[in-house]
């Protein structure tokens, strides 16, 4: 037998020994409520597990104890993933000699707060609902950490325990909540992706993260959170960041990202989404490859002084003023998508028509545009995709439309999904 799964055994109140089994490789144990210890009926006799790769522990209410035989080359010699999910009286201890360990999970602990495995192998650690705050050390070739529903985050970010590993390389916070300023925060060089997800009071975080330099960090994502105080973002203390995420980030008002002479950035993307109490974007003197700005309903103004980017979509932004100061300076604008702009009535104001490089438009969803001319269009449009726009579609019908010799000349025309 290589693969068991034990599931939904409600009278098992002892597990079997199943270390026993020599070609098992794969266990599953999931929802035997009434186990409240595993201990040496679990291992039989030495050695055991000796084939064993994974092992899952899963919504086992009453397990209090498990108790470890901690030989040397004994339980576990080839355990390389550990999961215990969803054992809310589980106090320890845990394997402490697991050689070939790469990937540890536990979630749904609140009471197990033995320390982590000295396991010097472990890459990929995720912890939720246990107290950091005991944790002395991180495994040492630790590459992802993923930490969800802690309390105690501000000493782990602080006290240095993180930023003394050389190998993390992605580190992820969901559902934790900030209680005080952090003085400090202190991250790994080798840090190259950071998520942040469902977390509170990011102005207790986020002005000292960005004072920091994180010479590494390509990716930065902030998902379904709060801030109050978040207005400057300087690139500089970001030298290979080339996407910044920021979504559904509530009470943030502002955001000015910003560059000074001299500095390096790799920066490529930018993606805003659904911020509702964002007013005011403002973007550097830098050429980006993409901007995606997407369901701001309150956002008014948006500043550049870049000389030119590739793509730009706005799209939900009812209230956002134009023409958009700096777009009539780009030299190098090749796409631009426009939508969901209920109140937009006129193309005029977008003065599109000095947009000598701009190849592509795309107007999606925006009820009360009348009509197009010559002039509010760039002469070297090669691709007009209308999607959506009632008002349009009957004056821009081929040959009849009132519109149609307005843009007759443009080589690739769609009006809902039909290619004229």
């Amino acid at each position: 037998m290589v693969s068991l799964r034990l599931w939904n055994c409600k009278n098992v109140s002892t597990c079997p020994p199943l270390g026993q089994l020599p070609s098992l490789k794969h266990l599953y144990i999931l929802g035997l409520e009434e186990i409240e210890r595993v201990g040496a009926e679990f291992y039989g006799t030495e050695p055991s597990f000796v084939s064993l790769k994974a092992l899952s522990f899963q919504g086992m209410p009453k397990w209090k104890e498990w108790l470890c035989m901690g030989g040397q080359g004994g339980e576990f010699p080839r355990l390389k993933k550990l999961y215990i999910e969803d054992c809310p009286k589980l106090i320890g201890d845990l394997p402490t000699h697991l050689p070939f360990l790469t990937t540890l999970r536990i979630q749904e602990c609140e009471q197990l707060v033995a320390p982590l495995p000295g396991v010097p192998t472990i890459f990929e650690l995720t912890t939720r609902s246990r107290d950091i705050s005991q944790w002395k050390e991180l495994p040492p070739l630790l590459q992802y950490l993923s930490i969800k529903n802690s309390d105690s985050l501000e000493s782990l970010l602080e006290e240095g325990m993180l930023q003394s590993n050389t190998c993390l390389r992605e580190l992820r916070i969901r559902n934790c909540s900030f209680s005080r300023p952090l003085c400090r925060v202190c991250l790994p060089i080798t840090l190259k992706t950071l998520d942040v997800e469902e977390c509170k009071k990011l102005e207790f975080l986020l002005p000292e993260f960005i004072k920091c330099h994180h010479p590494s960090l390509v990716s930065l994502v902030i998902i379904r959170s709060t801030c109050n105080s978040l207005s400057s973002f300087p690139l500089g203390n970001f030298p290979s960041l080339t996407n910044l995420q920021i979504m559904y980030l509530k009470g943030l008002e502002s955001l000015s990202i910003s560059i000074s002479e001299g500095d390096v950035t790799s920066f490529h993307l930018l993606h805003i989404r659904g911020c509702p109490n964002l007013v005011s974007i403002e973007l550097p003197a830098l050429n980006f490859s993409k901007y995606y700005i997407f369901h701001c309903k309150n956002l008014k103004w948006l500043l550049h002084n870049a000389a030119c980017f590739q793509s730009l979509t706005i799209e939900g932004c009812p209230e956002l003023i134009f023409p958009i100061q700096g777009l009539q300076g780009l030299s190098s604008l090749t796409s631009l998508k426009i939508s969901d702009l209920p109140n937009l009535m006129s193309l005029d104001s977008l003065e599109l028509q000095l947009l000598a490089s701009l190849e592509k438009l795309e107007i999606c969803d925006c009820p009360k545009l009348q009509f197009l001319t010559e002039e509010q269009l760039p002469t070297n449009l090669s691709v007009l995709t209308i999607q959506n726009c009632p008002l349009l579609k009957d004056r821009c019908k081929f040959w009849t439309g009132e519109d149609w010799h307005h843009i007759a000349h443009i080589p690739h025309i769609v009006i809902d999904d039909q290619v004229l």
